[in-house]
């Protein structure tokens, strides 16, 4: 996301840097994420080098049946350590695409949506069954989610009471409009959406 793309979109200078905040906050977050995993990850193949040093060490000096079987529980817990080592990996990657799916989705809670799609599982690089679980999920709590369709929007006189109805407009009519005086006026009337 870049702040051009934005200002093609006709936000102001004000909304713009909000939208990068939030943008930043969740890139940040994921990128934290990202280090811990590759600095576990690092523990754990240090660890595994280690048990296999360990191993060969063995194998070359052993010559009684006390060294032979210390050398296959050293190989059971090296294969025991890849494959935890392998899960977690996977377990992570899994919830990685959970959280950035959900954040397609527009919902406004988004670790309740991601608790609730947290088994789902991960084939080949994918979700399994996830678009079909989010709409089950949309249809039975449809108040998680964004409203799909404009809202009623209103136009208020100084008194502060509803006066006139306007006809709904939708982000999409709005971001349509060509003259960005129009479009940002009507971005201000309609604040809610954005």
């Amino acid at each position: 996301m870049k702040r051009e793309e934005l200002q093609e979109l006709g936000l102001e200078s004000s909304q713009i840097n909000a939208v990068m905040g939030m943008h930043g906050s969740v890139v940040n977050d994921l990128n934290d994420q990202v280090r811990t995993l590759e600095k576990e990850s690092e523990q754990l193949k240090e660890q595994n080098q280690s048990y296999a040093d360990e191993v060969e060490s063995l194998k070359e000096n052993s010559s009684d049946d006390e060294l032979k079987a210390k050398l296959d529980d050293l190989e059971k817990q090296q294969k025991s350590l890849q494959q935890e080592h392998q899960q977690e990996l996977h377990d992570l990657n899994r919830k990685h695409k959970i959280q950035l799916a959900v954040k397609s989705l527009g919902v406004k809670d988004e670790e309740y949506v991601a608790d609730k799609l947290s088994d789902l599982e991960l084939e080949d690089g994918e979700l399994v069954n996830f678009e079909e679980r989010a709409n089950e999920l949309k249809e039975k709590h449809p108040l998680l989610f964004e409203d799909d369709e404009p809202k009623q929007a209103k136009k208020w006189s100084q008194g502060g009471t509803s006066t006139i109805n306007q006809s709904p407009i939708s982000i999409s009519e709005i971001m349509q409009v060509k003259d960005p005086n129009e479009r940002q006026k009507l971005i201000a009337e309609n604040r809610d959406k954005f």
